[in-house]
């Protein structure tokens, strides 16, 4: 892949504490008892949750180091809270947030025994966007985080999101609109996958090939694209809903969709777009609008 990630000011909330091992919703690993608690999601805690799965890796890379760790902290949980915010598979890469928060927060209640390179490293077993994650959260939270290492809220990503190049972020204002709908990364990478051996056989048949990957806005463009609004029809209803009533420098999806963000170099703008897009938004059940900064 290669692609530029960037901050936006939509979050969720993720609170670490030391506490009491209890008998109920708690996983011990490496000697360290964990209790997760989800609110404001249907997520379960179980091993398909990021956040969790982030939360076994650092204990795995922090226990493979050899690094002692004191009977206080052994004999006390840690417990962790998540506060969703951030939409379920809308492309915005929330799971991948909270794992990323989770290993620093683990990481830093146990004395930073890992660095920030040693975290991101650890990150890509845990998904492609976890390393950038790491990276931009550490950035933003270095106010109460100890450890050191260069950092900063927008990266371009390469590899399978494992090299993770620092930039200098570019401020936007924002509007997102999601349909409500999920949409899986999975069958997208195997749709880009399938359509391009198609166009291979076409090549080599003699054929014209087709530019499935024909968006392109101002030299910025998501090859995802035009795939998720092919495949699906409620993401291609907003992103026609925003290229034609909204008044943004560009809109384009957000990783694999089905967000549609429109950008704005001008608040005032963006402000009266927010209304038409509020309205908009009333007018369909699922429809969820945001309004938001980047680069801040």
């Amino acid at each position: 892949i290669r692609s530029k990630m960037q901050d936006i000011e939509i979050y969720d909330e993720i609170i670490f504490k030391r506490g009491i091992k209890s008998s109920n919703n708690h996983c011990n690993f490496f000697n360290i008892e964990l209790e997760f608690c989800m609110k404001n999601s249907t997520i379960p805690c179980d091993d398909d949750n990021l956040a969790i799965k982030g939360a076994k890796k650092v204990l795995e890379k922090i226990n493979s180091k050899g690094n002692f760790l004191s009977k206080d902290v052994l004999s006390s949980a840690i417990n962790i809270e998540i506060n969703k915010n951030i939409p379920i598979s809308a492309g915005l890469a929330g799971g991948s947030a909270d794992a990323g928060v989770c290993m620093l927060g683990i990481n830093e209640l146990l004395g930073n025994p890992l660095s920030l390179e040693e975290l991101m490293s650890a990150g890509i077993e845990v998904g492609s966007d976890v390393p950038f994650s790491i990276m931009m959260n550490f950035e933003a939270n270095k106010d109460i985080l100890t450890m050191t290492g260069e950092a900063s809220k927008a990266g371009i990503i390469s590899g399978v999101g494992e090299i993770v190049s620092p930039i200098e972020t570019e401020k936007y204002e924002l509007i997102l609109m999601n349909p409500g709908i999920s949409v899986s990364t999975r069958r997208i990478y195997d749709e880009i996958d399938r359509r391009i051996s198609f166009e291979k056989e076409d090549c080599d048949s003699g054929k014209a090939k087709a530019d499935i990957f024909s968006i392109k806005v101002n030299k910025k463009y998501n090859i995802m694209q035009a795939l998720t609004l092919d495949l699906y029809c409620e993401a291609k209803e907003t992103y026609d809903y925003m290229k034609q009533n909204l008044n943004a420098d560009m809109v384009m999806m957000s990783g694999s969709g089905p967000t549609m963000v429109a950008y704005y170099s001008d608040k005032e703008i963006a402000d009266i777009d927010f209304i038409k897009a509020e309205r908009e938004a009333s007018r369909h059940e699922e429809w969820k609008v945001f309004r938001t900064v980047s680069g801040r």
